[in-house]
């Protein structure tokens, strides 16, 4: 899993590396899936700054066309202001920190999550 700690200290073109691709090419091998998820904003968030987003970005961009994964689940769709601040979450979604969700958020994330790319035929209640 990519966290915002790795995206902070380690830029988008390194985490697409060899050893990556290795790791996704073993997976593979032994039929397993392997499914990425975007990073959800967190613009006005400490720590936050134009650096960082364009990281974030990087890594999402990555993440949607790269050739690694089986599946992409994107978080960040899900999540994002869609009006005039895309960088950060959806006010209503916000608890006030600007980088965790509400639990209306969390359901969003949920939601947008295809469980037939699991294989899965069973639905939620």
């Amino acid at each position: 899993m990519i966290s915002r700690a790795t995206l902070q200290s380690h830029p988008a073109r390194r985490i697409s590396s060899p050893a990556t691709s290795r790791s996704s090419s073993a997976l593979h091998s032994r039929g397993l899936k392997i499914f990425g998820a975007t990073l959800t904003p967190f613009g006005g968030a400490t720590g936050y700054n134009p650096e960082r987003e364009a990281r974030r970005q990087q890594l999402n961009r990555w993440i949607r066309t790269g050739k690694m994964y089986d599946g992409v689940i994107d978080f960040e769709a899900a999540v994002k202001d869609p009006t005039a601040q895309p960088m950060k979450i959806r006010a209503d979604f916000d608890p006030g920190d600007h980088l965790h969700l509400n639990a209306v958020g969390y359901k969003a994330m949920a939601d947008i999550i295809d469980l037939d790319l699991f294989g899965s035929t069973r639905r939620p209640r």
